[in-house]
């Protein structure tokens, strides 16, 4: 059974260590709730589900508050962190695209691409719709393909 919650919970959370962890939160909740061993797996498979989601909602939680306190201690799209190496890797094209933009589109290259985080995710951080945060990465797009076909020759 347990072999069972784990693979539940590595297909919601897709890391071995994280289903590892849940599986360990689900079967403690179980048997300190006093419910002993289950007698239907529907049931635990749900609270396998329910604990994974709660783990999801609250890993999200914690990338909302990290990306918050970047931008308000000037910590990412500026600094030369991993998002940089990577764009050196990739013959500068995001470095020199960032360089063409104003400070607030760089934020927010900045949570799409070096944060991963999802649009929804962006406009609750930045105070705007979520409309307006797909317009601004079109803009940005755009910006990219001009910096692309002018690329200096090697």
């Amino acid at each position: 059974m347990t072999e069972q919650v784990r693979r539940a919970c590595m297909r919601y959370v897709q890391n071995r260590d994280e289903a590892d962890d849940v599986t360990q939160e689900v079967l403690i909740k179980v048997f300190r709730d006093g419910t002993g061993v289950p007698r239907e797996k529907a049931w635990l498979l749900r609270v396998a589900a329910n604990q994974c989601l709660d783990h999801l909602r609250r890993e999200k939680r914690l990338r909302l508050r990290a990306a918050s306190w970047a931008l308000e201690h000037g910590a990412g799209p500026e600094g030369s962190g991993e998002g940089a190496e990577e764009a050196d890797a990739g013959d500068g094209l995001l470095e020199r695209v960032r360089e063409r933009l104003n400070t607030a589109d760089r934020k927010l290259l900045h949570l799409r691409y070096d944060l991963g985080l999802t649009q929804a995710a962006i406009a609750e951080i930045l105070g705007v719709s979520r409309p307006r945060v797909g317009q601004r990465l079109e803009a940005i797009r755009g910006v990219g393909l001009r910096v692309h076909r002018h690329r200096p020759a090697a």
